[in-house]
């Protein structure tokens, strides 16, 4: 019995030295990663202190004291409570399980998403009045890849010095000298530097040219005769162009990480800006291990909007990027022009279509080639000659020739990109064309020169299941904006309550909010104590949207919505309701009275019918406020099942 006793122990030890063993073995093998360990809103200590703190509870992981100090990145203070370690999978896993953290993620990288854009919108400079006074004290921080300070769009004569809210700098560096009183300030991001181009890690200065277009479009001076080599020229400015920049470097060539623009999001909450903007994205992922919701929930929270795009990636369900409801995500939109160059074959055939085309031909007609028969692989180049790849192409074989190159499709880009290089690396021996798909092939080309093309836009005219995924809440109209009528006013409470209603647990939200941290006078954040959001998205949001049960052939769906009255004395709205045919939408009341400004009156939404074959997984309507004196509030309304794949 002893004898059986002494085995069945040697055999445990053996197992869970076995086990440790295999664990250290695959730690071996595997690389420690960049991870960040969300802790929630900052603490009042000070950023040394916040800093200890989190090497303390780093420690309490990895065992080591030197070695927890060697694997702690950067911390997080100002704001935002947190810190970047290289970590082991298991070690992550282990501190996502400490008090007082959040999240646990892993640091990954994210992606970079006309003159005529605001007159098209409504904007027309000379048509309405500006208050520059009011438009000099705003302050936009723009996370991208940095700024040109020495664009014509950021001339600052005239300009007065910085609004004495600003309370951030001007960090100057490489190929980056100086701010001025339109770019105010200037701070660059790379946690981890190792990796970057030479010179490229150590300044703001805009090496790709993004962030000075996205800065350019948000709040740029007027710059006239603005052209891409005589094409559309016209007056470039932006939406907004007394305000103030600053800008903040998170992106590199090599992307934009998490760490980098959670480190950006802190530093811009304490300088004082009023609006944060970010035209990055990645794939969706839960609001705690998102960076820009993260840092977007805590710059709400002092009044800061941040505005988000939506992504390049689409059409369907599940390509969006920036989905918290505490962002406003913006898409693209058409335009009311286009770029065509016209190509003549020699055989009398000619085909228009988009281009960017600033040179016309010397010669009538040249002689047509395609990269595959163009191919110098023979000679040893590498690549997709039919592509005309860079090194793909003989000189001699294009020298004086129209050079056909097939389109080739990158995933979640633009196939074609890199010709220029092509160009280039030729040194203007040929010019090379991109058609799609051509129907036909022949011995000589005639290329024009391209024009733009105007026609009338139109206004909302789909009809069906999927109107709602085409327009979504439509065009924004920024002047009809000023005097919206009704607005949906919404709380860092009504946001609270919406997420314990999504399934996040009180201690999370609580060290979100800062409500459970050491401060004694708090009380402890509890999804029970609260009233959660009403109805089937607890959401004060002007938008109705539901994922339904695919196995249920019933939809039966509430929405409670609450909106303040915006206008200028008494008014009264009716109800207008569009929906499809076995889809029953009513709104009670039908018909909402205002005596006076900031009144605030309920209204639910109740949906029902069956759904069928005709729905094909997607169903849209609307609701529209009507006061019959200019102001029309328009709700959309989406219904989608969970067993389709739109991808």
């Amino acid at each position: 019995m002893v004898s059986n006793q002494r085995v069945r122990l040697f055999m445990l030890c053996f197992c869970l030295v076995n086990n440790a063993v295999i664990a250290a073995t695959e730690d071996e093998n595997v690389e420690r990663k960049p991870y960040i360990v969300y802790m929630g809103e900052a603490t009042e200590n000070s950023l040394v202190e916040a800093a200890e703190n989190h090497h303390n509870l780093l420690m309490t992981v990895i065992g080591d004291e030197s070695k927890a100090r060697e694997l702690k990145i950067y911390s997080y203070g100002k704001n935002i409570n947190g810190f970047v370690a290289r970590l082991f999978p298991h070690e992550a896993e282990k501190l996502s399980r400490e008090e007082g953290v959040v999240s646990v993620f892993k640091n990954t990288q994210r992606q970079l998403h006309t003159t005529r854009s605001w007159d098209f919108l409504g904007l027309v400079e000379s048509k309405y009045k500006r208050s520059v006074g009011i438009e000099s004290n705003i302050i936009v921080g723009v996370l991208d890849t940095g700024i040109d300070v020495e664009s014509p769009s950021f001339n600052d004569k005239g300009v007065g010095p910085p609004p004495a809210k600003w309370k951030g700098k001007c960090v100057t560096g490489n190929n980056f000298t100086r701010c001025n009183n339109k770019v105010i300030g200037a701070k660059y991001f790379h946690i981890q530097s190792e990796g970057l181009p030479d010179g490229e890690g150590d300044s703001a200065a805009d090496h790709d040219g993004h962030g000075t277009h996205t800065s350019s479009t948000i709040a740029g001076v007027s710059v006239s005769s603005a052209s891409l080599f005589g094409i559309a020229n016209g007056t470039a400015r932006g939406g907004v162009p007394s305000a103030r920049i600053a800008a903040y470097k998170v992106c590199w060539d090599s992307g934009c990480t998490d760490m980098d623009m959670l480190a950006a999001f802190d530093e811009a909450i304490s300088d004082g800006v009023d609006i944060i903007s970010i035209s990055i994205g990645g794939a969706s992922l839960p609001f705690f291990e998102d960076p820009i919701a993260i840092g977007a929930f805590h710059a709400m929270k002092r009044g800061i909007l941040t505005t988000c795009s939506a992504g390049n990636n689409g059409p369907g369900l599940f390509t969006v990027s920036n989905l918290a409801p505490w962002v406003m995500t913006v898409a693209a939109n058409s335009l009311d022009r286009k770029f065509e160059t016209v190509v003549k074959l020699g055989n009398g055939l000619t085909a228009s279509g988009i281009s960017l085309n600033g040179f016309n031909p010397r010669k009538k007609m040249y002689p047509l080639t395609s990269g595959s028969l163009a191919s110098n692989l023979s000679a040893g180049g590498y690549g997709e000659p039919s592509t005309c790849e860079p090194g793909t192409l003989g000189e001699d074989k294009v020298m004086g020739k129209v050079v056909y190159c097939e389109a080739g499709r990158e995933e979640g880009g633009n196939g074609g990109q890199g010709q220029d290089h092509v160009v280039r690396s030729l040194k203007g021996a040929g010019v090379i064309v991109q058609l799609l798909e051509p129907t036909d092939m022949a011995t000589s080309t005639l290329i024009a020169g391209s024009y733009v093309f105007f026609e009338d836009a139109t206004p909302m005219r789909i009809k069906g299941n999927e109107a709602e995924l085409s327009y979504g809440s439509g065009q924004i109209n920024p002047r009809r904006a000023i005097h919206p009528g009704l607005v949906y006013d919404i709380t860092e409470d009504a946001y609270l309550r919406f997420l314990c209603k999504e399934g996040y647990n009180s201690t999370s939200i609580g060290l979100l909010t800062g409500d459970n941290s050491n401060n004694t006078t708090k009380k402890e954040y509890n999804c029970e104590n609260i009233k959660r959001g009403l109805g089937s998205d607890g959401l004060n949001y002007p938008s109705l949207h539901k994922q339904v049960n695919s196995t249920e052939a019933k939809v039966s769906e509430v929405f409670y919505r609450t909106v303040t009255n915006v206008g200028y004395g008494p008014s009264t709205y009716v109800a207008r309701v569009w929906a499809p045919k076995g889809l029953r939408v009513e709104v009670v009341p039908k018909v909402m009275s205002f005596e006076r400004p900031k009144e605030k009156r309920n209204f639910k939404v109740v949906i029902d019918g069956v759904w069928d074959e005709t729905m094909k997984g997607i169903v849209s309507a609307s609701v529209e406020w009507d006061d019959s004196r200019g102001h029309l509030v328009r709700s959309p309304i989406l219904l989608f099942r969970s067993d389709n794949d739109y991808r």
